[in-house]
């Protein structure tokens, strides 16, 4: 069975004739048609094949995307229409404590910096020629489609990961590591050592994110056993985390973009932000091979914001 491959740029893309374009508004959820930051007309029903395939596209994508969002559950999203943008980040202060009566305390107003912002995009291109069309028992823009929505999540999660592996790292232990039948570390020292480091520096920790290898062999040693008897295991692909046996609070994430030998710590209100811009979806015909191109385009930028309230833990699995 032979296998053929359509490469095209995006100079030679320009060139190709439009049949149709929408963009997804994160900040008002919407979809409207036309170009990128275009909002003539809100898509509840066009004229045209080709206009309702690329909001059917859209649509698709979204949806199937949003169960494959692991990571930026430890974010927190701000919605973005620009691509370019400041937010304001407030840093912590301690407050004034046991001051007795009629004390004066001065003014302490904390201290504001300013993160900025420059959205990247993620792209995928969804090529259906005639004769794939005309010959396939399957459908293959459907297919293609759910490849589009995995494709950009995992982008997604992989751009997240890369934001984590820029925090200050702490040394673990592995925690698959044994001898004879019982552990030689214990993961909840590793974790609650970390959590105790970040809360006292003023973020509560909520959760802990790794990949599924390091998972396993946080729930295979013998001191996190213990704490599973009578309780069912985590189901680790659970949209929105799972809970912790022996961390009361915390919430685990589950994504195999990670790195495979270490896990995240931190508090998801403060550690990252993962600014959330449009996406949007061209259809364009190229006549010479016959095919129709969908160019699926997400514009995003994850970046840790407060160093402090997340770490790394290092060498949890070898």
């Amino acid at each position: 069975m032979s296998k053929q491959t359509f490469e095209i740029n995006e100079d030679q893309l320009e060139k190709l004739h439009v049949r149709a374009a929408a963009w997804y508004s994160p900040t008002d959820r919407k979809i409207y048609q036309g170009k990128l930051g275009q909002r003539q007309a809100q898509m509840v029903m066009v004229p045209g094949v080709s206009a309702v395939d690329v909001v059917i596209l859209l649509q698709e994508v979204l949806g199937l995307e949003r169960p494959a969002y692991n990571l930026r559950n430890i974010t927190r999203v701000i919605a973005m229409d620009n691509l370019k943008a400041s937010i304001p980040v407030f840093g912590k202060h301690a407050a004034f404590r046991k001051v007795p009566e009629l004390t004066e305390t001065g003014i302490a107003g904390g201290t504001w910096s300013t993160v900025d912002f420059s959205l990247w995009k993620n792209k995928y291109p969804i090529v259906v020629s005639d004769e794939a069309q005309l010959r396939a028992g399957v459908d293959i823009f459907g297919t293609q489609t759910r490849d589009a929505a995995g494709a950009l999540a995992e982008a997604e999660n992989l751009d997240i990961r890369d934001a984590i592996a820029t925090v200050t790292a702490v040394a673990g232990h592995d925690w698959g590591a044994m001898t004879g039948d019982v552990s030689t570390s214990n993961p909840y020292d590793d974790i609650i050592g970390v959590m105790t480091t970040i809360g006292g520096l003023g973020y509560p920790p909520d959760f802990v994110a790794a990949n599924p290898l390091v998972w396993g062999k946080f729930f295979g040693n013998t001191y996190v056993k213990g704490q599973l008897a009578g309780a069912t295991y985590p189901d680790l692909t659970k949209v929105g985390g799972f809970p912790i046996p022996g961390l009361a609070g915390v919430t685990g994430f589950s994504d195999f973009a990670l790195t495979n030998t270490e896990a995240a710590v931190g508090g998801r209100n403060y550690a990252l932000v993962l600014g959330s811009g449009p996406t949007s979806a061209v259809k364009y015909r190229d006549e010479d091979k016959d095919a129709d191109i969908y160019m699926v385009r997400q514009w995003l930028e994850p970046q840790v914001v407060i160093a402090n309230a997340v770490r790394r833990l290092t060498g949890v699995r070898t």
